[in-house]
């Protein structure tokens, strides 16, 4: 009987580092905040929910809704901040180039990001969204 346990505790161990250092590829997070538009005038906060993926094997994330349709990459991560960015400069003939760049505090949940436009005949900025989030892990249901 103790060889037998013996055999199985090894094969128990690689399953469990397995799936932990699948676990770990992924981050999954529920996030709530505000959004501020600096395309309306007097602007003023409102509250934004929202899940958000951040796939550290593809340095991918996902979220931000019908927003962006385009990549976003994870430009760098350490145990504490993730950051990220993407582009599009195929908007509207080529004439507005629309960006988010952002980083995710990943002991405080904190996330802040800016999704910019601006114009690429007059190199100006044309408008911005600003979010402030505090995420938490979460599991996805099914």
């Amino acid at each position: 009987m103790f060889r037998r346990c013996v055999c199985i505790a090894p094969a128990v161990m690689l399953v469990g580092l397995s799936s932990a250092h699948a676990a770990d590829s992924t981050l999954t997070l529920a996030c709530q905040g505000t959004v501020v538009s600096t395309t309306i005038e007097d602007a003023k906060p409102e509250s934004v929910t929202m899940g958000i993926i951040f796939n550290f094997t593809k340095g991918a994330l996902q979220g931000f809704g019908t927003l962006i349709n385009y990549p976003v990459k994870i430009t760098g991560w350490t145990d504490v901040i993730v950051t990220f960015y993407g582009s599009d400069k195929g908007l509207v003939s080529q004439v507005i180039e629309e960006s988010i760049r952002g980083t995710l505090d990943r002991m405080t949940g904190d996330m802040e990001a800016t999704l910019a436009s601006f114009s690429l005949k007059t190199n100006k900025p044309l408008s911005s969204i600003s979010y402030a989030l505090k995420c938490r892990p979460t599991q996805r249901t099914f």
